[in-house]
Order: structure tokens, then C-alpha cells, then sequence
């Protein structure tokens, strides 16, 4: 620890993040999300019962090797995840500015969201 005392800390842009709750009334805090470049948004199943998935509308090349993607996958020209089980999380990093649009699959249907990267947060 002593010799690393003195020496900077290397800037790690995925500080920034945001947490989409998946609950039986819907998306909390909502269903558009804004983010930072290089930000990291986390989906958590908050559902008192049922699995859920979530696909989102862009590659996942650019987030595979990212530290702070868990749970999800390539799926064609998306990014999709495992299935989460009530109180599961997933997450994924956006290292390019854009607007991506989501959808959660539950038990009952379907929820949509966009997620905003970059710009003014």
C-alpha cells in the first residue's frame, strides 16, 4: 500500500451510474433515464414475484469487456439480459452518446424506456 501512497489514481469514468427498478407499478424512477459517457445503468428486478428481461436497442461490442457489464449478452444487434428473478441485478456501461431505447419483459407484458447518454445530466 506504501508505494502506491504517492501516485495518482487513474481517472475511471465508470463512477457515474443510475438504477432503473423494475416493480409491479412500472419503472422507478421512470421510464427515461439520462447518464453520463461512460456511465453505467443497473436494472434491478424489484417485482414481489416473476423473472424479467431486459433488451436494449444497441450493440454490446462496445460494453463486453467494460468491468461494470454483468448479465448480459449479444443477441443479434442488441444487448440483452438473463433472465433476473426477483431482487436480481444487471448492468451495462454506454461509452457512446446516444439515445437507446429499452424494453423489460415481465410475466404481464412489456414495459418501455429510453436511456439517454451523454449531453447535459
Amino acid at each position: 500500500m506504501a508505494a502506491c501512497a504517492g501516485s495518482p489514481l487513474p481517472e475511471n469514468p465508470h463512477f457515474s451510474s443510475q438504477t432503473v427498478t423494475v416493480t409491479d407499478r412500472g419503472l422507478q424512477p421512470g421510464a427515461e433515464l439520462a447518464i453520463a459517457d461512460f456511465g453505467t445503468v443497473v436494472f434491478r428486478n424489484g417485482r414481489s414475484a416473476g423473472d424479467v428481461a431486459i433488451a436494449i436497442a444497441r450493440p454490446f461490442e462496445p460494453s463486453a469487456q467494460c468491468s461494470t457489464t454483468l448479465q448480459f449478452f449479444a443477441q443479434e444487434s442488441q444487448s440483452v439480459s438473463l433472465p433476473l428473478s426477483p431482487h436480481g441485478v444487471a448492468s451495462i456501461c454506454f461509452h457512446e452518446s446516444g439515445s437507446f431505447p429499452f424494453v423489460v419483459t415481465t410475466p404481464e407484458g412489456e414495459l418501455r424506456g429510453t436511456v439517454i447518454v451523454g449531453g447535459a445530466q
